[in-house]
């Protein structure tokens, strides 16, 4: 739609949540208690915080990535099928496969996917390159910013390089790994795996943006407003820079890795509703913090509640794919700052040694991304009421 001139937003939301997806996972790899527990050793007021800011983007987003599933599946299988309804399969299975944890066997699977899909589209976007008219298609920001172009930057802000609660779900996974393996990686192990993937998540959104410049911009086309029709034009962005031989391959990996989404999506934002709920059960002592878990049952009862409700909206809330995409980015977009902000406090509480806390820059850095955001939020709210 605008070429390379939302690339400096892209770059502002990953330099502006570096502090913050830095800092959940170091807290629990100092720690080994999630990020979750450490809301609550701040008090009851932050998990309550916390608890009334997450569970709506929760809700839509794992909505977003079903549907999503739903349309790659749809255009890939050639499904007669809307794609509300192949939505009510995944959501089944997904809930099938988290409750039973049978789920860990499509792991490696799915990795080899995720890399399979992650090299194509670096070699995608390479070959796009004599392609695009760098004349036409570079500007450092939009000639207009209308309404629709700040709705739009604010959707992309709040999703990039994903939403903000992903960090807090990291946290809980490592909590679990830690617990189930009885290994806590160091920090230098965790400063390197996070690196590795928080900055391949830039690359690969300018490789994606390289290819909708290439084969999109400036040639009349936008994506369409269905779940279906979207799914067909990202594979099409594939197989018109590598070519047609390319779509079973761009398929079965795009699918695998919406899927996989979908499956980490909800069990990431069942067990965070799990824990709050355990959390508030006990109180803030650092002892029965690394001894209480959270029951089997009411991380059933999470997911069937996260399964079911993402549905509902899929099947009676949503007016349009877009809009529905559009819902979930912008609330993640709007409670990334409250979200920081906890988590900013938590790094920098009793429960880390001294000489473990972030130093002085990234202390002043994260008050200043916090700052930040803050001012975006506050700024889109402003607009969109005078406007």
């Amino acid at each position: 739609m605008y070429g390379f001139a939302l690339l400096i937003f892209i770059i502002i939301a990953i330099a502006t949540k570096y502090p913050t997806y830095l800092f959940a996972p170091r807290y629990t790899q100092t720690t080994g208690v999630s990020i979750v527990d450490g809301f609550r050793r701040q008090g009851r007021w932050a998990l309550v915080l916390f608890a009334f800011i997450f569970p709506i983007p929760g809700l839509v987003g794992v909505a977003a990535v079903m549907i999503i599933t739903a349309g790659i599946a749809q255009a890939f299988l050639n499904l007669s099928a809307s794609p509300s309804m192949i939505s009510v399969f995944i959501s089944f299975i997904t809930a099938a496969l988290l409750i039973s944890g049978r789920y860990h066997w499509l792991d490696l699977i799915m990795k080899i996917l995720i890399l399979v899909l992650s090299a194509t589209t670096i070699i995608a976007a390479v070959m796009i390159i004599p392609y695009i008219d760098w004349h036409y298609s570079w500007k450092l920001y939009p000639d207009d910013f209308a309404m629709g172009t700040i709705l739009f930057t604010a959707a992309l802000f709040g999703w990039m390089p994903g939403p903000l609660e992903s960090t807090v779900n990291h946290s809980l996974w490592l909590k679990a790994k830690i617990q189930d393996t009885g290994y806590r990686p160091n920090a230098t192990e965790s400063s390197l795996d996070f690196h590795i993937g928080y900055f391949m998540a830039l690359l690969l959104a300018i490789c994606f943006l390289m290819l909708g410049t290439g084969v999109m911009h400036g040639k009349g086309l936008v994506f369409e407003e269905s779940a279906g029709g979207f799914a067909a034009q990202v594979i099409a962005l594939y197989t018109q820079t590598l070519g047609e031989w390319s779509r079973p391959l761009i398929g079965v990996s795009a699918l695998a890795v919406v899927y996989s989404t979908v499956l980490a999506a909800t069990d990431g934002y069942s067990r965070i509703a799990a824990t709050i709920v355990s959390c508030f059960k006990r109180p803030e002592t650092p002892a029965q913090n690394h001894k209480a878990n959270t029951s089997n049952f009411l991380y059933t009862c999470c997911v069937a509640i996260f399964s079911s409700g993402s549905l509902c909206i899929i099947l009676f809330l949503m007016s349009s794919f877009k809009t529905l995409i559009d819902i979930a980015t912008t609330l993640s977009f709007l409670t990334t700052p409250v979200l920081a902000f906890l988590i900013h406090r938590c790094i920098m509480s009793s429960d880390i040694p001294q000489e473990v806390r972030p130093g002085r820059f990234l202390w002043f850095y994260s008050l200043l991304c916090i700052g930040i955001l803050t001012a975006f939020a506050a700024g889109y709210l402003y607009l969109i009421t005078v406007r």
